[in-house]
């Protein structure tokens, strides 16, 4: 069976920043509770982790969907509230297929009709649209990450659709824009890409329009896909992480691509995820380790050191009061929440790691603590002047390096604080856990005591030590 080339399409590419989508404001076509279904027309190109078809979900938050339909490392995939349903079909690459899904609580089914006809998976366990309550703007082409190629049709009804009515349509027999209880319908096209049923108009963000008279356009080539990572079946836990991981036993000047290295803790065997650091991690690193993640508990070192990317150079006195009850000083007082609100703007990326754990279904998930600052960071302000990576960060933050001074020590370490208490609740929001820095390694204060100094932002192998064994005991007390 071949599908005939479609009018018009949109042109999705993943990976980009600002994502590709298409967005329906205030736009609620389900109800809470309802049975859908969803058939669209695609011509996907590459394989990524989340390539978006269509979706609601709440706060932008992966694992708490009002509905979404995606593809999921290459294959169909439904989700609605906190649950997930993975099917083994995956529309072929560089063809056109209609895929549909329909879902309610007696069952899920999946559908893909393309060159070798109407394929199926039905009776996956059940699904009904979760609650819109402050849920995302609908969003065409993203979910976490924008669709791998293009879309052309969309179409959303209310209610579970007759499997033979839905092979119908991925045959071709039947148009879609004709059902019953049609409650959303997307066709790009020159005259705009307007909901056929609501006429609402979308906001459009960097997809752009092709239309059948142009040659197909293509995503830019992507490197040849890493062979999936096999884990050994005795891998007991993963840890994973930007460069705190150092401290722990990861390799610092590691080179290749995504690897493990073997590690133990409380007499467990489990390992580093590995990637050649660049000072930072890729999109193919946090996939591979929700892929790996699932039955292990997994342990994620996530950045912490943005107090000091921003706030270390002190150009105007500043502080703010932790709690109430605190006594202010002599510097201007800066609002508590706008400290928080800034460093949860930090923290997007990690929430959408740990939706994705979840929805993956990893063992128990913990965002492990980042060390705390130094009580005296004045005799490293020489050395400090002398780095050019610092003089760079101090240029982005219009600050003189050679006039300039540290933020006071108890400022850097209410800013830490509440660092932390914004991991600890995005932890908590997806259902993880949050282990603290061992006592052993703070002084009386609250600051990093000064055996376990690596750096001025990093601990050293000691604190990786006493981090190591915290995290064997969590291993205990789950075993327990």
């Amino acid at each position: 069976m071949s599908l005939p080339q479609p009018a018009a399409a949109r042109l999705f590419v993943p990976a980009q920043e600002p994502h590709d989508m298409v967005r329906f404001g205030d736009l609620r076509p389900l109800a809470d509770g309802a049975p859908w279904s969803v058939i669209a027309l695609i011509r996907p190109q590459q394989v990524t982790w989340h390539g978006g078809i269509i979706c609601r979900r709440s706060g932008f938050q992966a694992g708490r969907h009002q509905f979404s339909f995606w593809l999921g490392d290459g294959a169909l995939a439904l989700g609605a509230g906190d649950k997930v349903r993975q099917s083994n079909l995956r529309p072929a690459l560089n063809e056109w297929s209609i895929v549909a899904a329909s879902a309610s609580p007696e069952g899920c089914d999946f559908y893909i009709g393309g060159s070798d006809g109407v394929v199926t998976q039905e009776s996956l366990p059940g699904l009904q649209s979760g609650s819109d309550n402050e849920a995302e703007p609908l969003r065409i082409g993203n979910l976490g990450d924008s669709f791998p190629g293009l879309i052309a049709l969309i179409c959303l009804v209310s209610g579970r659709l007759h499997p033979l009515t839905v092979r119908s349509v991925c045959a071709g027999n039947i148009s879609p824009l004709g059902l019953p209880n049609l409650v959303f319908a997307w066709q790009p096209g020159l005259r705009g890409d307007v909901d056929l049923v609501s006429r609402r108009v979308p906001e459009i963000r960097g997809t752009r329009l092709w239309t059948g008279q142009e040659p197909l356009p293509q995503i830019s080539a992507a490197a040849p896909a890493a062979a999936p990572l096999r884990v050994p079946a005795d891998t007991g836990f993963l840890i994973a992480g930007h460069s705190h991981l150092f401290a722990l036993g990861a390799l610092q000047g590691y080179k290749g691509g995504i690897d493990m290295q073997p590690v133990e803790a409380g007499g467990v065997r489990g390992a580093f995820l590995m990637e050649e650091w660049r000072g930072s991690r890729s999109h193919d690193y946090w996939s591979t380790l929700v892929r790996s993640g699932r039955d292990r508990p997994v342990f994620i070192l996530y950045n912490g050191n943005q107090h000091y990317g921003e706030f270390m150079f002190s150009s105007e006195a500043f502080d703010f009061l932790e709690h109430d009850a605190d006594e202010p000083g002599a510097a201007p007082l800066v609002p508590r929440k706008l400290v928080q609100a800034y460093f949860k703007r930090t923290l997007p990326e990690l929430n959408r790691i740990l939706g994705e754990l979840r929805g993956g279904g990893a063992g128990e998930v913990y965002v492990v603590a980042t060390p705390p600052p130094k009580g005296n960071l004045e005799p490293l302000l020489s050395m400090v002047r002398g780095s050019p990576y610092f003089q760079a960060l101090a240029a982005q933050r219009g600050v003189e390096i050679g006039a300039s001074s540290f933020t006071p020590p108890h400022v850097m370490l209410k800013l830490w604080r509440t660092l932390q208490n914004v991991m600890r609740e995005s932890a908590l929001a997806y259902g993880a856990r949050y282990l603290p820095v061992p006592a052993a390694a703070v002084d009386d204060e609250g600051f990093l005591k000064a055996e376990y100094h690596a750096d001025i932002t990093h601990a050293n192998r000691h604190y990786g030590a006493l981090m190591m064994r915290a995290i064997g005991g969590a291993l205990d007390s789950r075993a327990a």
